[in-house]
């Protein structure tokens, strides 16, 4: 199993459920923390505005910045544009599973840490320009 982000918070929870049916797991930019104090607020606040809103372009531009960092956004600006318009073409319902997920996560690290399977994390360091 491999997830991104959000999606590595889903194989996770997947490799923890049915631990059975997972050989190895690759985590990219995962988290295994949920978040807390004022990030929690905020992103509970910005997930309440999508799910109300839809994923507008004045939401979807703390959406890009939060996702796709700023070199990303400088100097990949075509593939940029194709993960922003995937946003902007993103299902009113969909958006509001996927924001409503992030900030309701549980905490992982100690239970990932039980799994009985080859785990590779990728992180990355931010590039400054």
């Amino acid at each position: 199993m491999v997830g991104l982000s959000l999606g590595a918070t889903v194989t996770m929870e997947l490799a923890l459920s049915h631990p059975s049916r997972v050989e190895r797991l690759v985590l990219m930019g995962a988290d295994a923390a949920p978040d807390g104090g004022l990030a929690s607020f905020r992103n509970a606040l910005f997930c309440r505005l999508v799910m109300l809103m839809g994923m507008r372009w004045f939401l979807r531009a703390g959406v890009t910045k939060t996702l796709f960092g700023a070199w990303f956004r400088r100097h990949a600006p075509d593939r940029f544009h194709v993960f922003r318009q995937r946003l902007a073409d993103l299902d009113r319902r969909a958006a509001q599973y996927a924001m409503g997920a992030w900030p309701g996560r549980r905490p992982l690290l100690d239970a990932v840490a039980s799994l009985e399977v080859p785990v590779r994390i990728v992180v990355g360091t931010p590039v400054t320009p």
